[in-house]
């Protein structure tokens, strides 16, 4: 605030406060809020998060389950002489493994790809 000789004046937080606005000047709207109202508002947040959460997934026809299915193919001749398909998925990488030394040592082979002169894990 300057004074009438052109001063420049520091105003207490209080005075700041107190002052009222001249000629010319607008005063900054203040918003009044009631407790009723917080309370209000506090609940209708409240509703539309536990809607949100809740209620729009069943609507739309989500869930909270995710179902896969996998279809196994071309293995008829292998379900023919086995009960399941999954049964002659058993040990289905097991020469994959032996040629390449043994699971033990395509395990190391790729660590020591993986973390190279840096050592162990």
């Amino acid at each position: 605030m300057r004074t009438s000789r052109g001063e420049q004046r520091v105003l207490a937080p209080a005075q700041v406060l107190a002052r009222r606005p001249r000629a010319g000047e607008e005063e900054m709207p203040r918003v009044r809020l009631t407790r009723r109202q917080v309370i209000a508002f506090a609940l209708f947040i409240v509703s539309v998060v536990a809607f949100l959460y809740f209620v729009l997934p069943n609507l739309a026809g989500l869930g909270s389950t995710v179902r896969f299915t996998y279809r196994i193919t071309g293995l008829k001749a292998v379900a023919a002489s086995a009960g399941s398909p999954l049964t002659g998925l058993r040990g289905i990488a097991k020469q994959v493994f032996q040629d390449l030394g043994g699971g033990e040592a395509f395990i190391r082979a790729e660590r020591e790809k993986f973390y190279g002169d840096r050592g162990g894990h």
